[in-house]
C-alpha cells in the first residue's frame, strides 16, 4: 500500500535468541549483545528474513519520512525502539550482497561438471561458471565459481563437496550493482513471451526475452529461435515507448 519497492534492515542484534529465532536468521548478518532480554522474537525474525533484501549498510537514498515505535518492555540501559525510514533511491543502480564460492579442480572428469551445475542451480544459486586455469606442476585445471545469496551458501558449499574432488571451498562476500529490473509479458505474432527489462536510473537500457519461452515457441511453430527472439524484442521496445 505504501508502494515500497525494497526493504533493507540494519544488522540484527541478538542476546540469547530462542532456537526458532536463530534458525530463521540463518544466513543473516547478526551481532551479539550482553543484554539479558529477548531482542528479536521468532515473528520479528520471520518478518525481517522475508522482506529484507539486505542487512547492514543502507542503500543511498533521500530520506522522505521517519517513524518510531516504542515497545512496552523496559530494558535496562537499552532504548526499546524500532525506527523505520522511507527513502527515495538516489543512485542509478540496485545493490545487494552475494556470497562467492570458489574452488580449483584438476582431477575430475569433465562429464561430472554438468551434473554439478544442475544441482547448484536447483539449490537456488544465482549463477555458476567454469574457468580454465593452469595449476601447480603445469596441470590444466578448472576454477568453479558460484554466486549465491548468503542464506544459501552453506547448502551450496555442501553440494560442491559432494559432487567434486575438492578439499576446500573459498568464500567471500561481494557487493553487486544491478540495473533496476522489471518483467513484462508481450504479445507477438507467435504468442505471448516474457521479457526482462533493465533500467539505468529511469532509462531503459536492456530488453532480454525469456530464453525458455522463445525456445518453446520456436519448436512449436517450427521457426528459427532468432526470429522469435527478435519479434519479442521488437514488441517489448514498442510496448515501453
Amino acid at each position: 500500500k505504501l508502494g515500497i519497492e525494497a526493504v533493507y534492515s540494519s544488522v540484527v542484534t541478538l542476546a540469547n535468541p530462542a532456537p526458532a529465532t536463530a534458525y530463521l536468521l540463518e544466513g543473516v548478518k547478526v551481532v551479539f549483545s550482553g543484554i539479558q532480554h529477548e531482542l528479536v522474537t521468532p515473528t520479528g525474525a520471520a518478518i525481517l528474513k522475508t522482506f529484507s533484501k539486505g542487512f547492514g549498510e543502507a542503500p543511498p537514498m533521500k530520506i522522505l519520512k521517519v517513524g518510531y515505535g516504542a515497545g512496552s518492555a523496559d530494558i535496562q540501559g537499552h532504548p526499546n525502539l524500532l525506527r523505520a525510514m522511507i527513502g527515495e533511491k538516489t543512485d542509478a543502480f540496485e545493490t545487494d550482497t552475494v556470497t562467492v564460492l570458489e574452488t580449483n579442480i584438476d582431477d575430475m572428469s569433465p562429464q561430472a561438471y554438468e551434473y554439478l551445475m544442475e544441482r547448484v542451480l536447483e539449490a537456488g544459486a544465482l549463477d555458476i561458471y567454469l574457468t580454465g586455469i593452469i595449476m601447480k606442476k603445469s596441470r590444466p585445471g578448472c576454477l568453479i565459481t558460484v554466486l549465491t545469496e548468503p542464506s544459501k551458501a552453506d547448502a551450496i558449499a555442501a553440494i560442491i563437496f559432494e559432487e567434486t574432488s575438492t578439499f576446500g571451498v573459498r568464500r567471500y562476500q561481494a557487493t553487486r550493482q544491478k540495473l533496476h529490473r522489471k518483467i513484462i509479458e508481450v504479445a507477438t505474432k507467435y504468442g505471448k513471451i516474457s521479457v526482462k527489462l533493465g533500467y539505468l536510473a529511469d532509462r531503459l537500457k536492456i530488453v532480454a526475452p525469456e530464453y525458455d519461452d522463445c525456445k518453446k515457441i520456436a519448436k512449436e511453430r517450427k521457426v528459427s529461435f532468432r526470429q522469435v527472439w527478435r519479434e519479442a524484442e521488437r514488441a517489448a521496445w514498442k510496448d515501453t515507448d
